[in-house]
């Protein structure tokens, strides 16, 4: 959980100076998120030498860590994050 708030607050500061511009909103919170999630799956599997989540098998993923699909879904979290919720 705390990881998910932890992303949350980033993308409210990422999104913020972007804000009302939805299109704008929606990229950055998707690459800012992304890449975020590869670094953290990266970084845990590294020290604890265990895969938290597993995306090997969505199409057009990365090593486990990100895919697609999730990708998009972080861009729409972003701007109702953006827009609703601050």
């Amino acid at each position: 959980m705390e990881y998910f708030l932890f992303q949350l607050r980033a993308l409210f500061l990422i999104t913020t100076p972007l804000r009302g511009n939805y299109l704008a909103e929606y990229v950055a919170g998707a690459v800012a998120a992304t890449l975020f999630e590869l670094l953290v799956g990266m970084t845990m599997e590294a020290i604890f030498k265990v895969k938290y989540w597993d995306y090997s098998h969505k199409p057009f993923q990365y090593k486990g860590y990100i895919c697609l699909e999730s990708s998009l879904c972080w861009g729409l979290l972003s701007v109702v994050a953006a827009e609703v919720l601050q």
